[in-house]
């Protein structure tokens, strides 16, 4: 782990002598893994764990054959516990980070700068990344915030008014469909600068 500082064999906690602890350059335990032979640590030492926010690593050595794939098994353990994003209020599972891309291009139409935001997909759209018809009002003020120029526009193919990144300098907008075949692609392949925030959180499971 990146954060490790030092590594202490049956670091002595008080309440219970995990196998591994993985300290912080301030000497403090934020991980810890157990190597689970018979029994796996007690419920008492895991809300221990829990509430002084400590990563439980978990490996089963079940035969000769885990021990010989040992770094395997560290590499791929059988149990991490505690995950620090928040709960969702209305299904109580932990929520996934919402992320965004702002890509920088110049306008199709008149070649002047421009930043364009997407939004990356989740499972209730099928992994589909958004734009900005689909963003909430946070998104949309992130967005802004991070000088992209949103407006309402009329789509004559689709006949509707609907929320689009938008030129700055001429009335030209960015249409969902070139959205992510002329930007988000192209960034995503290293073509065009762009820049990914981590702008709170989200559900997998229950709609907004």
């Amino acid at each position: 782990m990146k954060n490790t500082h030092s590594v202490k064999v049956e670091y002595d906690l008080n309440v219970c002598r995990p196998d591994i602890a993985l300290l912080d350059s301030e000497s403090q335990v934020f991980a810890v893994v157990e190597v689970v032979v018979t029994h796996k640590p007690e419920k008492g030492v895991v809300k221990f764990y829990e509430e002084n926010k400590i990563v439980l690593i978990q490996i089963e050595l079940t035969s000769d054959e885990d021990i010989d794939k040992l770094d395997n098994k560290i590499s791929n353990p059988d149990g991490v516990g505690i995950c620090y994003n928040p709960r969702c209020r209305k299904c109580g599972q932990y929520q996934q980070r919402t992320k965004m891309t702002i890509v920088d291009s110049p306008c199709w139409s008149c070649g002047m700068p421009m930043k364009v935001a997407i939004v990356h997909g989740n499972k209730l759209n099928a992994g589909s990344h958004l734009g900005p018809d689909r963003f909430t009002k946070k998104e949309i003020e992130f967005a802004k915030s991070r000088g992209v120029n949103l407006n309402s526009k009329y789509s004559g193919t689709l006949k509707q008014r609907y929320l689009a990144n938008s030129c700055p300098k001429c009335p030209s907008f960015v249409g969902n469909h070139y959205l992510f075949t002329s930007y988000f692609a192209p960034a995503t392949n290293g073509e065009l600068p762009s820049t990914e925030f981590e702008i709170g959180y989200h559900c997998d499971h229950s709609k907004p």
